[in-house]
């Protein structure tokens, strides 16, 4: 009974101490993580605040870092790809707006610079593919077609670009209510339309 007993003890005396220890190590890991959350949020505020200063070196080195710490920032992936693009960084430009599109394909600012992205790279397939996107998810902001335009003018693609400018190549024609509404647009898309077709002249048409 005796040797019960002392056995009983031990065992609380064991489970006392794991206890303990777990405590501890539960503790310091919610600590440590505090911290580093902390951290995480004090550098992307840094981060921003470079990038809007156009201090784009120490803006990147901050984003990657916490970059490391959440890969899934679809955001993060967005400003790094925008500054590597501005130092000319194709490559990389590239990588981080994939990585922001695998997290994030509907925000039309990523959308957006993807585009021009993949249009800078010549992956006209991919850039037409993100326009066509920016068109259909927003089908009255005038502006997406004109950047689908201005890509296929770009590679003269010249009879596609002729197409979305007469309104042939989408099921739902554009509104002229919408045009007239802001800025007589549906006088600068006939201007566009005609010196589109003015270079289709001089030029030869590559389809």
């Amino acid at each position: 009974m005796a040797d019960l007993d002392i056995q009983v003890s031990k065992m609380k005396k064991n489970f006392l101490l794991c206890f303990l220890l777990f405590c501890f190590i539960f503790s310091y890991s919610q600590r440590t993580y505090n911290e580093e959350k902390v951290n995480y949020l004090q550098n992307i505020f840094l981060a921003d605040k470079y990038f809007e200063n156009e201090d784009f070196a120490k803006s990147r080195d901050l984003y990657l870092l916490c970059l490391n710490i959440n890969p899934e920032d679809a955001f993060i992936n967005y400003r790094l790809a925008a500054i590597y693009l501005h130092f000319n960084e194709l490559h990389l430009s590239k990588k981080y707006i994939d990585n922001c599109l695998n997290i994030c394909d509907t925000n039309k600012w990523y959308l957006l610079l993807a585009g021009n992205i993949y249009s800078f790279c010549g992956d006209i397939t991919k850039s037409e593919e993100v326009f066509n996107k920016l068109i259909l998810y927003y089908p009255n902001e005038i502006n997406y077609y004109y950047n689908l335009v201005n890509l296929y003018i770009k590679y003269r693609y010249y009879k596609k670009a002729i197409n979305i400018l007469s309104n042939q190549e989408y099921t739902q024609p554009l509104s002229k209510e919408i045009f007239d509404k802001t800025n007589n647009l549906s006088n600068e898309f006939d201007i566009k339309l005609n010196e589109i077709k003015n270079d289709i002249n001089k030029n030869i048409i590559s389809e």
